[in-house]
């Protein structure tokens, strides 16, 4: 079951970096519905390898995207893609949590932070270009 879905209305018009979001998406929506599932820990570690793996390929692809075309806030997005990795390599790391309260807490950052930054700052991205 997915918790967000993608919507056309969320594409920045380039399809690389669009179907990066998706893919984003899909993890998301994989890394909920294990929540629902199982208290597995090695599921969700191995999970949120898997997001921290994607998530660092489509960043430096997005960053190179806004490099090339001399994108004016890159700087600061930037800082928003090293807190997000900050961040979920901290979930990652977490020790003495049980699992479920594990996802509970990536899957609330993640779900508002991936619609944000998408909707909010990506979109930017898309008005510029």
């Amino acid at each position: 079951m997915s918790l967000v879905t993608w919507v056309d209305a969320y594409s920045i018009g380039n399809d690389e970096i669009d179907s990066h979001h998706k893919k984003l998406f899909d993890m998301f929506n994989l890394l909920y519905d294990s929540s629902v599932d199982t208290d597995n820990g090695t599921v969700v570690y191995t999970l949120l390898d898997e997001l921290l793996y994607y998530a660092d390929y489509h960043f430096k692809a997005e960053e190179q995207l806004m490099i090339d075309n001399n994108y004016v806030d890159t700087a600061m997005h930037m800082v928003r893609h090293k807190y997000f990795i900050d961040t979920v390599m901290s979930f990652r790391h977490t020790e003495g949590v049980s699992s479920n309260e594990l996802v509970k807490e990536t899957v609330k950052f993640l779900g508002n932070w991936l619609l944000l930054h998408v909707t909010k700052e990506d979109s930017k991205i898309a008005v510029y270009f």
